[in-house]
């Protein structure tokens, strides 16, 4: 829909309730999909080596009590451990049960501690196993994803199509599930999955496609170029953030459902059947019933998409040039976007790890209720924050508000000796997914109609890199410091957010030297900056539209 007056491509109810009931579906697909597989493939390389969650349970508990084993075993109980599971990382004992509880003296005492270093063994190699399984799955599913979500969104900003981007990463999930679903089915013994060359070939072909699809990348740069073909610039920061609280709420629903929900069920099937259903769902919607942006774009481009597409490869080294103020911004807002991206992929990945070391040895259930705690407090400071905030201060200084609350919440968290400590840095951090949506706004607002996919595509190109170089960073940083201090890997990374902050402020200095928001090829796009006076719904998705405005 289209408002004359404006100029603005603007979206009725109705298909704005589709678009944002797809966007859900899909993250609650795909983040349930990301620790319900490492759970999965964690627990069929402890049951080849025949290791059964109870003995794991007691070994906890033992731990706990005998607090002189602590810090020698940390490292080893740790690297056993994996993602919102309950642990399932201790050999079978052949017969034997003993009493791992009650401390012992003399030769029980002895023997009790050489049962436990060769269980801290077994556990570690199956750690190490299922980590390098995971690992390998990562870089089929990422890398093909960062490559493909280029050529993507160069397409739909030579055909002015959008939607694609979505549903096709909906029908990579699905494959995705069905492509750890079906080794359930075809293997009988769930001991032999984890050997069987076909179970392993499902697994990598599944991730693959997945990737080939654009992924999560893919979808992000698809729905930020839709929201912002469909809605005024004024508005497209809050309708990011509510993506954001989107991601944000599903990954806390997420994190909390699927431990309780494999522990009572002792399967992966039904889980594993939801994110099926999860990513199936949007697909249907986006596919057949959510509009196409008018295509105004792709009547200018010509009738040879293929040769625009090309020409397009040209506008993206054009609009990250560094010759005009304009694309000096934009490469100062890349830049902060990306180190965010790289600090906040890394610390998602490490929460865990740090939860279960020393001093804190948090089980499973309490790990995922600080994860619901802190996702849930972080969509709801993605909305209704970002409008309120809007009322008072520009998209920069939310942006710069909401760095901080990153870096103050990962210092608490370096230095968190106890649970309320903790649980403050995640109110700290009630703004910590604000910069996502900032970020790819204030690009946005960068570059012509023309652009919005290529720019988006980078951005998340980028972004799909380092949600892998990121885990892997924090994670060698964790595995080297935690011996002596557990939280040095936040103490390293919550400073870097400094780096942002500081090219926030030379984006400020430019757009003070241009007087405003100017774009590369003559674009202009005023920021909404609404004062204390400017009523709610003028900064909300219920904003009052024109009278040129037709709802569907």
């Amino acid at each position: 829909m289209y408002s004359e007056n404006s100029g603005v491509h603007l979206l009725g109810r109705t298909q704005r309730f589709l678009l944002e009931i797809s966007t859900i579906l899909y993250f609650f697909a795909r983040n349930s999909a990301i620790p319900l597989v490492q759970q999965y493939i964690h627990f069929l390389v402890a049951k080849k080596y025949n290791f059964t969650a109870e003995e794991n349970d007691r070994l906890l508990d033992y731990l706990r009590k005998e607090d002189k084993y602590i810090d020698e075993t940390a490292a080893s109980l740790t690297a056993s451990s994996s993602s919102f599971r309950r642990p399932e990382a201790l050999v079978a004992n052949n017969g034997s049960d003993p009493e791992l509880g009650s401390g012992g003296t003399g030769d029980d005492d002895e023997s009790t501690r050489a049962h436990l270093e060769e269980r801290l063994r077994l556990s570690h190699r199956i750690s190490e196993e299922s980590s390098l399984i995971v690992l390998y799955l990562n870089v089929a599913e990422l890398l093909p994803s960062a490559v493909v979500v280029v050529f993507l969104g160069c397409y739909s900003d030579a055909t002015g199509r959008r939607r694609f981007m979505m549903w096709l990463p909906c029908v990579g999930s699905a494959v995705y599930a069905l492509g750890f679903l079906l080794p359930l089915y075809v293997c009988p013994d769930d001991g032999a999955i984890v050997d069987s060359v076909v179970a392993k070939t499902v697994f990598v072909v599944a991730s693959v496609f997945s990737g080939l699809s654009g992924n999560v990348p893919g979808f992000l740069s698809g729905n930020a170029s839709y929201i912002s073909d469909t809605d005024s610039p004024r508005r497209r920061s809050l309708r990011l953030a509510i993506v954001e609280m989107s991601i944000g709420l599903t990954f806390g629903i997420a994190s909390l459902a699927n431990g309780h929900w494999v522990t009572a069920t002792g399967h992966f099937d039904q889980p594993l059947w939801f994110v099926f259903a999860c990513s199936l769902v949007p697909f249907i919607l986006i596919f057949f019933f959510l509009a196409e942006p008018a295509g105004e774009v792709s009547a200018q481009l010509g009738h040879d998409p293929t040769a625009s597409s090309f020409r397009n490869f040209g506008a993206i080294r054009h609009v990250f040039g560094c010759k005009t103020a304009a694309q000096r911004k934009l490469w100062s807002i890349f830049f902060a976007f990306e180190i965010f991206v790289f600090v906040q992929q890394g610390q998602e990945r490490t929460f865990v790890l740090f939860l279960q070391n020393h001093p804190l040895h948090w089980l499973p259930t309490q790990i995922g209720l600080f994860l619901f705690i802190l996702y849930v407090l972080s969509g709801l400071g993605a909305w209704p924050g970002v409008p309120l905030l809007q009322r008072l201060m520009t998209d920069l200084s939310i942006a710069a508000i909401a760095l901080l609350s990153k870096l103050i919440g990962s210092l608490l968290l370096a230095v968190a000796q106890g649970s309320f400590v903790v649980y403050l840095s995640a109110v700290v951090q009630v703004f910590h997914l604000i910069p996502y949506a900032i970020g790819r706004s204030l690009a946005s607002q960068q570059m012509g109609e023309d652009e919005q996919g290529s720019v988006y595509a980078m951005l998340h190109s980028v972004q799909a890199i380092l949600s892998f170089v990121g885990p892997v960073v924090h994670n060698s940083i964790f595995a080297a410091t935690m011996s002596s201090m557990s939280g040095t890997v936040f103490l390293v990374s919550g400073p870097l957010l400094i780096i942002p902050l500081i090219l926030l402020g030379y984006t400020r200095y430019l757009e003070m030297g241009e007087g405003g928001y100017g774009a590369v090829d003559g674009y202009q796009a005023k920021p909404f900056s609404p004062s204390s006076l400017t009523p709610l719904s003028e900064t909300s998705g219920f904003a009052q539209r024109s009278p040129d405005f037709h709802e569907e």
